[in-house]
């Protein structure tokens, strides 16, 4: 059932206007197979454009096309169906399908062609614009050109890529009878074929242009003048969006990327809010907020949890506290100084230091707190033979005695060695990983104890 899309195979009779683009490839792996990079193990479902490669990026898709995500599980898969209907209808809260067997899901990875058109839109023909009257391969490549906005809705005439004859806009040359693009909107002048297959597009009366999505699963908010996807609807911070994109400052009213517009309402392209994500950086750079949306927000805020729980808080640490601002509700609270912060306010982990504060006056307020708060107040683990015997029977290894963790480890958890355990242990996942680090402390801490001899 393998069903493969790529416009214009016939590339090769355009040479002056080829573009590079980017294919998504939908695969399954061989059962029993436990290596999902290994192309002999996978077997492809199906595979269509995705992206146009432009120079902005470039960097990103070089990036993407070494990696390989994981889609979804097989059985919420059906390959009858697009690509963007597949994953508008999965709606897993849970990320806990990842642990499924590889070869019981589906994955994607990319790889790079060539097709017809520029580096915005694969398209068989060109534009002509009626300010100056030449001819582009779309209005974003003129606009990078002239001195003046290519009129889009006033466009009256194209010239096909083929055969370069001149003609009334329409989706088929009036001579070679190609087909200028699978998509054609009379309204916008628009002519794309990009495919169903990952960017359906539907003409939005509010938004005044083509979106990219499918008009069941979109709804305009009036107050915004914008589209979202309907899952988000009721959550998204409804306000009148910004003209530029606070990451790359670009101007969000001609982009033809999609606009990412997380709760705190600071608006910016998709792409440059993947780029956030793919560098692990969940904050607003103008509010500092959180841009998650969602169940990826969810996801992520039990997984800092479920960190927080196994971190001991460093020796250095002992007697430092801190003032903490929540950068998403604003209120203040004092913890001790960590690696990051629990608001109980909120439950969000996205506070920042204030100033320090004495230990006294901190340990008065932090039982205030405690008070307040009870089960809502997360507080570090005290380095304490307790806490770190704790961490290690309940996230290295839940299956031996301590006495037989003990006799692995080959030195002993005691107060003497304390500090040793409380050093190391933050930075192991594994009992092996744990019992190196604990070890190569101890000769470090021989060789200065040599140093200090001499």
């Amino acid at each position: 059932d393998l069903f493969v899309k790529i416009p214009f195979k016939n590339f090769e009779e355009c040479p002056d206007h080829q573009n590079e683009v980017i294919l998504t490839q939908v695969f399954k792996l061989k059962p029993g197979s436990v290596d999902k990079y290994d192309e002999k193990n996978q077997i492809l479902l199906k595979e269509f454009t995705s992206s146009c490669v432009n120079e902005d990026r470039r960097a990103y898709f070089e990036q993407e096309l070494r990696k390989v995500y994981h889609l979804m599980p097989i059985v919420n898969y059906d390959n009858s169906k697009t690509y963007y209907v597949n994953t508008a209808e999965f709606t897993e809260q849970s990320k806990a399908w990842i642990e499924l067997p590889l070869d019981q899901q589906v994955f994607i990875k990319y790889r790079k062609d060539k097709s017809v058109g520029c580096g915005h839109y694969i398209r068989g023909c060109q534009k002509k614009c009626e300010t100056c009257q030449k001819f582009y391969p779309c209005r974003l490549c003129h606009d990078d050109e002239e001195d003046h906005i290519f009129p889009r809705y006033e466009t009256k005439t194209v010239k096909c890529n083929y055969c370069n004859t001149e003609q009334p806009l329409a989706q088929h040359c009036s001579n070679c009878k190609v087909c200028f693009g699978s998509y054609f909107c009379e309204t916008c002048r628009l002519i794309c074929d990009m495919g169903e297959e990952s960017k359906p597009n539907y003409h939005c009366e509010g938004c005044k242009h083509c979106m990219v999505g499918i008009r069941k699963y979109s709804k305009h908010c009036d107050k915004c003048d914008s589209c979202f996807n309907i899952k988000y609807f009721a959550e998204h911070n409804c306000k009148k969006k910004g003209t530029d994109c606070i990451i790359c400052m670009g101007d969000l009213t001609r982009t033809i990327y999609g606009v990412s517009t997380p709760p705190c309402g600071h608006s910016m392209h998709s792409y440059c809010y993947q780029q956030l994500l793919n560098e692990h950086n969940y904050k607003c750079p103008v509010c500092k907020k959180n841009i998650l949306i969602g169940e990826h927000r969810e996801e992520v805020n039990q997984r800092q949890k479920e960190l927080f729980k196994r971190l001991i808080v460093p020796i250095e640490f002992l007697g430092v506290y801190d003032v903490l601002k929540c950068n998403e509700c604003g209120q203040q609270n004092i913890q001790q100084h960590f690696f990051f912060n629990h608001c109980p306010h909120c439950d969000e982990f996205n506070s920042e230091m204030v100033k320090n504060v004495p230990e006294i006056l901190a340990n008065v307020i932090i039982n205030k707190q405690r008070a307040q708060f009870k089960e809502k107040l997360l507080e570090p683990l005290q380095p304490s033979i307790e806490n770190i015997k704790k961490v290690i029977q309940t996230f290295m290894e839940k299956n031996k005695t301590w006495e037989e963790i003990e006799d692995y480890l080959t030195v002993k958890l005691t107060k003497f060695t304390l500090q040793q355990f409380a050093r190391a242990i933050n930075r192991c996942q594994t009992l092996d990983q744990l019992k190196k680090a604990v070890l190569l402390q101890e000769v470090v801490g021989e060789e200065e104890e040599d140093d200090e001899f001499e």
